[in-house]
């Protein structure tokens, strides 16, 4: 956890081409820890005994193809109500090479949206805004396009 803010994730399965790589990189930009560690496999959390939890699980070289066995998943999503949170991603994306921009969407700019990738790629956002005031139907569909219909 980063200064008491966690971001908003029920569990997520991304299938890697390094762990090596990949377990820093989570736990650096996400404020992840490491949970659980086998040489294939690895378990990051908040904290240990969470629900919030990110499995990482590499892919040899014969596994890269179309199927259940590929990279990734198609986009992963977070969710933090501090803006402070999104100036930190953004700025750690942008150290790592890893950051693609930062928007502003909604009524008023209400709806911070940063986008970069992790190592292998995969597409990666983090919205922050006040949660007392939910996304509008048509705010929805304009950080969803903005989330899952791009790739790098």
């Amino acid at each position: 956890m980063v200064d008491g803010v966690a971001w908003s994730m029920r569990s997520a399965l991304i299938m890697v081409s390094d762990l090596d790589r990949s377990v820093p990189f989570y736990m650096d930009v996400c404020g992840l820890q490491e949970i659980f560690r086998e040489p294939d496999s690895a378990v990051l959390s908040v904290e240990a005994g969470q629900s919030a939890t990110l499995y990482l699980r590499r892919v040899y070289r014969d596994g890269l193809h179309t199927g259940q066995e590929t990279l990734g998943v198609r986009a992963i999503s977070f969710f933090s109500r501090s803006s402070t949170e999104l100036d930190r991603v953004e700025e750690r994306l942008k150290d790592l090479g890893a950051l693609r921009d930062r928007r502003q969407v909604g009524e008023g700019g209400r709806i911070g949206l940063v986008r970069g990738h992790d190592p292998d790629r995969l597409p990666l956002a983090f919205v922050s805004h006040d949660p007392s005031r939910p996304a509008t139907g048509a705010e929805f569909g304009k950080i969803s396009s903005l989330i899952y219909g791009w790739d790098l």
